[in-house]
């Protein structure tokens, strides 16, 4: 058996507001599900793109190392030594070359050890050890200055 009650017209006016209302609930759910589903292809496509640029950047990175090291073989902190030293065994040979009177006594190396406080000081940026290897570089250099100067004055001399 089946029952109908008839409504009267508040009664429908009400269910029709909440249908309404259901169906707008219904359209919006709709168009949230396809903008998300439009985002979700978006965010894929990014996520593709982002891979391929990473490859692309591990692949630049290993030509740039080989590059690099065909280039420049020496590090930045190997080639700031090789400077320093350098231009500190152009100082002692600059100023040895400048003496005329060869009965000048020629200055023997600083034997000075350097304490970790002086190292600060002199080579900021280095630790112990390297400022160790600048130190014994530039000294060994100016004893090689030295010695070639007196060789130099010995062989004027015996002319």
């Amino acid at each position: 058996m089946e029952y109908h009650r008839t409504l009267d017209i508040d009664e429908f006016e009400a269910f029709c507001g909440y249908y309404y209302k259901l169906m707008q609930w219904h359209v919006t759910l709709q168009e949230n599900h396809v903008t998300l589903q439009e985002n979700h292809v978006t965010l894929q496509q990014n996520h593709v793109t982002l891979q391929e640029n990473h490859v692309t950047l591990q692949e630049k990175h290993v030509s740039d190392e080989t590059t690099s090291n065909e280039q420049n073989p020496m590090t930045t902190e190997e080639a700031a030594i090789k400077i320093q030293s350098t231009y500190k065994g152009f100082k002692v040979r600059r100023d040895l070359n400048g003496k005329q009177d060869p009965s000048e006594e020629i200055p023997q190396a600083d034997t000075k050890i350097n304490s970790v406080n002086d190292n600060d000081d002199e080579f900021p940026g280095y630790s112990e050890e390297e400022a160790a290897a600048i130190t014994i570089q530039a000294q060994f250099r100016g004893h090689q200055a030295r010695k070639q100067l007196k060789l130099k004055e010995t062989g004027k001399a015996a002319n």
